[in-house]
């Protein structure tokens, strides 16, 4: 078979076994394809690829466990809403200038990413600066970016472009199906 008849063969067997395989299904925030039984959300893909290269994280500054401002801002997510709250585990912290993002776990409380500023030598949690919940199956990355620039507009541009779910979060894990009801007819 020539080369030009195998490519043609080729492309059009790729096309016909994704066209078998996935399809797009609209949802309520928007559209995924949907492969196989998993859906995929592309377009926060493709934001995430454009963010990472178009970022500049050179003022950003990951603090480690052990660091004392972890120990503080670890202490000013477990007493923003106790009892809950105490649970609270740190699994990730950034921080440019005197803004921080915190990543946290938690026993009874969603995943969340929190956002604290640094006044004087206390950090303190912004209300409206905390994400919490799934957004499973969509990427989580581009919507709790979207979230923390509109709620917390002075929050640096680089802080938030810089914003990585860690591998640890329970954020991008699938949301719990909700119970079933046990109403009666």
């Amino acid at each position: 078979m020539k080369r030009h008849v195998a490519a043609i063969v080729l492309a059009v067997a790729t096309v016909l076994v994704i066209d078998l395989h996935a399809d797009w299904r609209r949802a309520d925030n928007g559209v995924l394809l949907r492969v196989g039984e998993q859906d995929v959300d592309v377009l926060g893909h493709a934001r995430q690829a454009w963010t990472r290269l178009s970022r500049h994280c050179a003022g950003v500054q990951a603090l480690r466990s052990g660091d004392a401002e972890w120990e503080t801002a670890l202490s000013a997510v477990r007493d923003y809403s106790p009892p809950d709250s105490h649970s609270a585990q740190l699994i990730a912290l950034t921080r440019q200038g005197d803004w921080l993002l915190g990543q946290v776990n938690s026993d009874v409380l969603m995943p969340a990413v929190v956002t604290l500023r640094a006044q004087g030598p206390q950090l303190r949690l912004v209300p409206n600066g905390v994400w919490s919940g799934s957004t499973w199956p969509w990427l989580p990355t581009p919507w709790v970016r979207d979230y923390l620039v509109r709620q917390v507009p002075d929050l640096p541009d680089a802080l938030t472009d810089c914003l990585e779910i860690d591998a640890r979060s329970q954020l991008l894990q699938p949301a719990p199906a909700p119970a079933a009801s046990r109403s009666t007819p």
